[in-house]
Formats: structure tokens, sequence, C-alpha cells
């Protein structure tokens, strides 16, 4: 498979195909599996700039979430911003392929389908998956806050009675949340930590939807939008202190086993801040 690095990076490149997002979703809905309905989905932290390195990592890991797609499952893209008010997705179809002519461990997208029409939509499929990613980086700002958990809990909320399942979660965050919820970023610490773990279960819905769900965190390895950070306060303001990128990561860990009640198996969180 032809990485989608060049694509999501380049500027200037034509990706959209020649029907608008709307029309290819649309068209894409046929491609559902009616009798096992999953989804996937996608949340971008959309509320720092992203910086050369941030839209690096974005870029790469956006290749393993395509190659991931399976066909049949829906995919959809929500947004992570200062506030959870109104969760919609920003990107929704289902997957095509031919399930049929997929050998045992071969990807989607490497596989030439018998069917010309389908091949036709998988092609349609990478247009919009492309377009859509470059935009996020495109539009990426700084916001005033991060909710992260009001976003989840929402989500839960709409997908507690819902005939699909989710198979799985990606997120693409610094995972700082800052929101309501908790207002410290270098000064959070274990105390605070337990604290917001226990005014999170009011969050999430009693029936978790998620107790099935795989879930994967990337695009750590410092805070998003850290250039722009030390340009503007000190390195000791932009970087996150050894104590609270602990807190923060063993916050996420138990929020993900304990409170969603996600097996420690399926869940790969990568917090190197």
């Amino acid at each position: 498979m032809k990485p989608l690095i060049p694509l999501l990076m380049a500027t200037g490149v034509a990706v959209a195909a020649s029907t608008g997002a709307s029309a290819q979703q649309t068209l894409l809905s046929k491609h559902c599996d009616t009798r096992q309905p999953t989804v996937d989905i996608l949340f971008v932290d959309h509320t720092e700039k992203y910086d050369d390195v941030d839209q690096q990592r974005f870029a790469g890991g956006m290749n393993r979430v395509f190659a991931d797609l399976r066909p049949g499952r829906r995919f959809e893209v929500y947004l992570i911003k200062e506030n959870a008010n109104a969760l919609a997705p920003v990107f929704s179809a289902c997957v095509p392929g031919c399930i049929e002519d997929i050998e045992a461990g071969e990807s989607n997208w490497s596989t030439t389908c018998s069917s010309l029409r389908t091949q036709q939509d998988k092609r349609s499929f990478q247009g919009a998956f492309v377009q859509i990613m470059r935009n996020l980086v495109g539009s990426s700002t700084t916001a005033e806050g991060t909710a992260i958990l009001e976003t989840l809990g929402q989500l839960g909320v709409q997908y507690r009675d819902a005939r699909e399942s989710i198979a799985r979660i990606t997120i693409f965050s610094d995972m700082l949340e800052f929101s309501s919820q908790n207002k410290a970023i270098n000064g959070f610490d274990e105390e605070k930590a337990d604290r917001l773990l226990h005014r999170s279960k009011a969050i999430v819905s009693e029936r978790s939807p998620f107790e099935a769900t795989s879930i994967v965190v990337f695009g750590i390895g410092k805070r998003l939008g850290q250039a722009e950070l030390l340009k503007e306060k000190s390195k000791a303001e932009a970087e996150l202190p050894l104590g609270a990128a602990n807190a923060f990561r063993n916050f996420w860990r138990k929020f993900f086993t304990e409170v969603l009640e996600v097996p420690e198996n399926k869940v790969e969180l990568t917090l190197n801040y």
C-alpha cells in the first residue's frame, strides 16, 4: 500500500474526488455491514496549532489508522475541542472493500477486488480520507481548553443504545485535560489525578459501550504545539514536568481500564511527554 504521508503533508495536491464529501459519504453507505454493524472512531485534538513535529506525527499515525480500517465498518472522525457541546462527526462513511477476496492477514488496500465498482469506491474513500485529514491539519488552532473527558462521555451517551458497537477508538492528542474538570497542567499530580478519576465516573454512562473496545492513543512524545509554547513562554513553562507527566500517564491508564472498563491488553497508551 502506498503510504499516505506524502499526500497528507503535500501542499497543492488535488485529492478530492469528483463528487463532494457528503455525496461520497452517501455513496459509501452501501458498504456498511448490516449483519454485524461496528464502527471505528478517530478523535483528533483540535485545541492546539500543529507545529511541524505534530504534523509529521499526525501523518504517520494516519497511515496506520488507514491501514487498519476494515471493510464493512463505519469510520467516524470527531474533534476534541475546548468543550463537548453538540458532539457530531466531521466525517462518517462505511469502508468499502471485498471481504471475500481478502486472504487472512492481507490488507484491504493492497487487494484488488473482482468488482470494478468496489475498486472505484475504495479510491473514492481514500481521496475523501486524505482530504479530511489535510483539512484538519490546516485548520488546527489554539483554543482555551481541551475537554477530553466530556467528549468521551458524550460519545458514550450517543452509543449507549446504538445498534452499532464500537470496535476501536483512536485518539490523536497530548491528553492534557484542561476543562471545568481540571485546571492543572504543570501542577497536575497524583492527588489531583485521583480526584479527577473520581469525578470522571459521573461523566461516563453507567452502561458504558466501551467494554469490548480497543483504545489506541498516538501522537504523544511532546505537548501538541510545544514549539509555539516555547516561543511564547519559558522552557520551564512549556515543557511538562516529570511528576505531572507521570500523573497524567497513570490517570489515563486507570480511566480507560477502571472507568471505561476496557481490558488492559486492549489499551495502547503511549505518553512519553
